[in-house]
């Protein structure tokens, strides 16, 4: 069932379950829009905050909290990203979509075939990496989630490794030096190259990462991704699974 035949429940979160090769599991958290609204804001936040904080406390992960500024053009949400940025020491990173082609420089061709109104490809999709402390992250995706720039990626080890494993993974397919100086580099995925992918395939996109949480324009959603099901901490967050209605998760609000 389409999530927008779910019928809604008063003073519940729904998640949807996509389909994806096990043992992965994606959840996709649809919202009105971004920014998101207000009345919506304040339960999504706090589902984050304890899912996030359930991960860490269960599987001893870490986390690197990242920015997709570009992704949003709200006036407040990058005043917002202005006044905070000495805070969290963002870094510029570059980031790659892992079923797309990598980035590359707009070419002759590109500009010839441009008709009255086109525009041309996005060159590249810019991702600053909260530097600071893992409580500036924790800042930065309280602050910014509403505007939905927030990627974040939980793993075991510390972010150098991640980063390390991330580029490893990202940068040989990049030819064009433009695009091969950046200090860090992020893989970003929708619904649909998460969907589109077998397991294996999908743990190497993770480039190592267990959890995967990106605030997704492309899907009007915030997608959670798994390399392992998430279902034990969504119970004990109060969660109840509902098969016949979608697949889906039905989780208090708080």
């Amino acid at each position: 069932m389409p999530l927008a035949e779910i019928p809604p429940r008063s003073g519940f979160l729904q998640l949807r379950e996509a389909a994806v090769c096990p043992p992965a599991q994606v959840l996709v958290l649809p919202v009105s829009g971004f920014p998101i609204p207000r009345q919506e804001l304040a339960p999504v936040k706090s589902f984050l905050r304890s899912l996030t904080a359930q991960i860490v406390r269960k599987w001893d992960l870490s986390s690197e909290v990242f920015i997709q500024v570009e992704q949003s053009d709200e006036p407040e949400g990058r005043a917002l990203y202005v006044r905070h940025a000495p805070r969290w020491i963002p870094e510029i990173g570059l980031g790659v979509w892992l079923d797309r082609e990598p980035p590359k420089p707009w070419t002759k061709e590109e500009f010839m075939a441009l008709q009255p109104g086109d525009k041309l490809r996005p060159l590249m999709y810019q991702v600053l990496r909260v530097t600071a402390s893992p409580q500036a992250g924790e800042e930065a995706q309280d602050v910014l989630l509403a505007f939905g720039p927030i990627l974040r990626a939980m793993f075991h080890g510390n972010g150098e490794s991640y980063l390390e494993r991330t580029r490893d993974f990202l940068l040989p397919p990049i030819s064009d030096p433009s695009f091969t100086c950046f200090p860090c580099y992020v893989p970003l995925l929708d619904l649909k190259g998460l969907a589109s992918t077998d397991s294996h395939k999908l743990t190497s996109w993770f480039c190592g990462a267990s959890v995967y949480i990106r605030e997704s324009f492309e899907d009007q959603a915030i997608l959670i991704a798994s390399c392992e099901p998430l279902n034990s901490i969504l119970n004990e967050l109060g969660g109840v699974y509902e098969e016949q209605q979608g697949p889906l998760w039905r989780i208090p609000a708080e």
